[in-house]
């Protein structure tokens, strides 16, 4: 079951509820491929440290050829790793799929604490006080004055922008579990007692994350210098600091969890296309081979408008920050109201998501509206629409709220 078919729990299933449950696919299929172009740009800019296509360029007799891949490197290299790994996605069967993820984890687990090892035995208190003044402080600064005017001014008023991301990961866990593939995953579980293991494994191997997240952070503010590009501070801490060995095993592990991420995203989107608006509105009666055959398709066509997203971007915080803070404003509302509010109705969720959705498209257009404006803006419209069309139609049946 996928999480928008799981609508069906909450709206029922009338025009209202089919309506919900569409609207949620269309979001998330959206949602996912921005992933990809985010997925896209991240694996381009880790491989371009360790590989370089400058003997490629040589090779090749077209001087324009030889001067696109020099420009391209980083998305030459993308397209590769994407293109293999969607090979196997598309290839592998479910257990091949949950096998990988599985050990992928277990390598990125270990490669995870090897950093937050070496960082915290290289860090002595001499080097930590080369940190700027405050940087050891749990205080918030309201404004950080060395951000104004600069490409990154939407963190100047800092305390602003914490303050709009706590609201917003407040919101998204009382929305319930995870969306996109993480739902699917607790669907999946044979009761719910599996579901509660899930989301204690899940919680323990995000620990060890941010352990290796905090020590490349740490390392990079004391020990690198000179870097254009700070979403290249990662693999370049890594080649500085890890021993070779370790070394290998640590990219290793980083490129196994791009490849169950992205195996993970890949399909779930597909499952959205086949399950959700395939299969309901134009081949409801497929057979189990037919669906096959439209998943590999529904696959292909993620991976496509993937990679044309990421190929269009800027930068990693480019897509991060519009999936999180714009198309995620639009729609986190609703899938609040949906667990609290009696009165909500699929059409009420579905017009507030799709209300939601369409304003987030202005941050597109408007890169320069920083994230603590946009988000409450933007969410509050949301649920304006959704309290409106709800309250304008007929409720969902109160024996099936009663079972839900």
């Amino acid at each position: 079951m996928t999480a928008a078919e799981w609508m069906k729990t909450r709206f029922g299933d009338d025009r209202g509820g089919r309506l919900a449950r569409t609207t949620y696919a269309l979001m998330a299929v959206l949602t996912l491929a921005s992933f990809i172009g985010y997925a896209y740009q991240g694996i381009g800019k880790f491989a371009s440290i360790y590989i370089s296509l400058e003997p490629l360029s040589t090779l090749v007799s077209s001087p324009v050829i030889s001067i696109f891949i020099l420009q391209h490197n980083a998305d030459i290299l993308a397209i590769i790793i994407i293109g293999i790994t969607t090979l196997y996605v598309i290839l592998g069967g479910l257990y091949s799929v949950i096998v990988t993820d599985v050990f992928q984890t277990f390598i990125l687990t270990l490669g995870s604490l090897f950093i937050a090892y070496i960082a915290w035995s290289i860090l002595t208190p001499e080097l930590l006080s080369k940190l700027p003044e405050d940087w050891t402080s749990l205080s918030v600064p309201w404004r950080i004055e060395s951000f104004a005017g600069t490409g990154n001014a939407e963190f100047e008023f800092f305390g602003a922008l914490v303050i709009v991301w706590v609201m917003k990961g407040l919101l998204l866990n009382a929305g319930g579990p995870a969306q996109m593939y993480d739902f699917q995953r607790f669907l999946a579980a044979r009761d719910p007692r599996d579901a509660a293991k899930i989301g204690a494994a899940w919680s323990f191997f995000l620990f060890v994350r941010w352990a290796m997240t905090v020590g490349i952070a740490l390392m990079a503010l004391v020990g690198i210098t000179g870097v254009t590009d700070s979403e290249k501070v990662m693999p370049i801490v890594l080649l500085q600091y890890l021993p070779i060995g370790i070394r290998g095993l640590v990219i290793a592990g980083f490129i196994a969890a791009f490849m169950s991420t992205f195996s993970s995203i890949v399909n779930s989107g597909a499952s959205f296309i086949v399950r959700d608006l395939w299969q309901p509105y134009f081949h409801p009666h497929a057979t189990g081979r037919s669906s096959i055959r439209a998943s590999h398709f529904a696959s292909l066509l993620m991976v496509f408008i993937g990679l044309i997203i990421g190929f269009n971007a800027t930068s990693i915080a480019q897509i991060w920050s519009w999936i999180m803070m714009a198309l995620g404003a639009g729609v986190v509302v609703p899938n609040v109201l949906r667990w609290y509010w009696w009165r909500l109705n699929g059409w009420g969720y579905s017009i507030g998501t799709l209300g939601g959705m369409i304003l987030s498209l202005i941050a597109l257009f408007f890169p320069e509206i920083p994230t603590y404006v946009f988000f409450p803006i933007v969410s509050a419209f949301s649920m304006l629409l959704s309290i409106i069309v709800s309250l304008k139609t007929e409720p969902v049946s109160k024996d099936h709220l009663i079972n839900f």
